[in-house]
C-alpha cells in the first residue's frame, strides 16, 4: 500500500490509513492494512501481505486533515496494490514439469 500527499499547506497535518475487511463491510475499519501521519509532502510505503479470501472484500481509505484557521489544500492518495500468490495447483503442475524434464534429461544421458 503507498500512501502519497501530493500537496498540503503550511501547518497543516494529514493522517492516511487503510482497512480491509473480507467480509466487505462498507467503511469498515477493523483491520488496519497501515497508516502514515504527514506534515509535509511525501510518499510512505507500507509492505504488508493480507489474504483477504476469494470472495469479495472491501478496502475503505480514511483521510484525517487537521487545519489551522484560514484556508488551503491538501491531496493525498491511497495505493492498493494486488499482488497474485500462486495457487497450490500451479505449483504442483510446475514441480511435475520439473521432475519430468529430469527425467528426459537422465535418460538422454545414459542412453548415449
Amino acid at each position: 500500500m503507498g500512501l502519497t500527499t501530493n500537496l498540503l499547506s503550511a501547518g497543516w497535518t494529514v493522517t492516511l490509513a487503510g482497512y480491509i475487511n473480507p467480509l466487505n463491510g462498507i467503511f469498515a475499519t477493523e483491520n488496519q492494512i497501515g497508516s502514515a501521519d504527514f506534515n509535509a509532502i511525501g510518499t510512505h510505503d507500507v509492505a504488508k501481505i493480507i489474504d483477504a479470501g476469494s470472495g469479495p472484500y472491501s478496502v475503505t481509505a480514511l483521510y484525517t486533515i487537521t487545519a489551522p484557521a484560514g484556508s488551503g489544500s491538501a491531496n493525498s492518495t491511497v495505493k492498493i496494490l494486488d499482488q497474485a500468490i500462486p495457487e497450490p495447483a500451479s505449483l504442483a503442475l510446475l514441480g511435475v514439469a520439473l521432475a519430468g524434464f529430469g527425467i528426459i534429461a537422465r535418460r538422454r544421458r545414459t542412453v548415449t
